[in-house]
């Protein structure tokens, strides 16, 4: 039987599972958090305690701990005392977007039409039935909602689309075609209820995905989205949702210099891709001597 050298671990559930499998097996234990799981909302009372204390008791066993927001990271410092971590962004691979009206060409829209584009998804706490209440009073014809993905709230979102004009919903797209879509966008939306502290310090996949499409972001006021938007200049962060801070948001996003938001964003995509990521994960893994 081959021998197992590393044990790599995503959810805090399997983490007990893991601690006795690398013990078992003299392997070292790479515990990889794709999020902030005893701060998730909904955990709470008696559950979030137990999963709290159970965490305190094992969070030393991993080799090495993988998060993916510095908030997430300096959370496990502070709480753990901790050094054996580090930060690894959940990142899409590097795409060269090529811009196209695909979405206006699938969903019967003007050429002229600028699209703001939610995609992933459809579920409470994404600031969804927000963008709905917005644009189902929208009176700009210029700009169209445009929701890509699916969810709880899909029933919702073609509820209003059939109802408003300048909302649609598109199902959601391939993982190997849906930056493609992405890019023929004009704006991303990530706007994330600020429902626990795991969402308080996220930064949602979809996010990632519009800036590797060179779209400018629309981001609500966490420090983890915000921080990248105003390092690379390459959109606006909104203090809450509501008609007048969306219009503002397009207001800035469409004075902004085109020619150094082209270049902005190609530096914000050539950090922030799977390449240059993984680069940071090899280097932790050698670091902590995992390989």
């Amino acid at each position: 039987m081959k021998k197992i050298d590393v044990i790599n671990i995503h959810h805090f559930v399997l983490l007990p599972i893991g601690v006795v499998l690398s013990k078992l097996c003299c392997a070292r234990l790479v515990y990889d958090a794709h999020e902030l799981e005893t701060e998730i909302h909904g955990l709470n009372g008696f559950r979030k305690y137990c999963a709290k204390c159970l965490e305190s008791l094992l969070i030393g066993f991993p080799d090495l701990i993988i998060v993916v927001s510095d908030g997430i990271k300096s959370w496990y410092q502070e709480n753990y005392n901790i050094n054996n971590i580090v930060t690894v962004l959940n990142c899409p691979k590097y795409y060269k977007p090529i811009r196209s009206k695909i979405l206006h060409h699938e969903l019967g829209l003007d050429h002229s039409k600028k699209i703001l584009l939610y995609q992933g998804g459809l579920q409470s706490g994404r600031g969804i039935e927000g963008l709905l209440s917005i644009f189902s009073k929208w009176n700009d014809e210029q700009y169209v909602m445009v929701f890509m993905g699916a969810g709880p709230l899909t029933h919702l979102v073609r509820k209003y689309a059939s109802n408003h004009s300048s909302i649609f919903l598109r199902p959601a797209a391939s993982p190997d075609s849906v930056l493609k879509y992405t890019s023929s966008a004009d704006v991303g939306i990530s706007y994330i209820d600020n429902n626990s502290l795991n969402d308080y310090f996220c930064l949602p996949n979809k996010f990632f995905e519009y800036i590797m499409a060179g779209l400018p972001v629309i981001v609500n006021d966490v420090p983890e989205m915000r921080k990248v938007v105003e390092k690379f200049n390459i959109g606006y962060v909104a203090s809450f949702l509501s008609t007048e801070e969306i219009k503002n948001s397009l207001r800035v996003i469409f004075k902004m210099d085109k020619s150094k938001f082209n270049d902005d964003i190609r530096k914000a995509r050539d950090t922030l891709c799977w390449e240059a990521q993984e680069e940071v994960m090899l280097e932790a893994y050698k670091q902590f001597k995992i390989v």
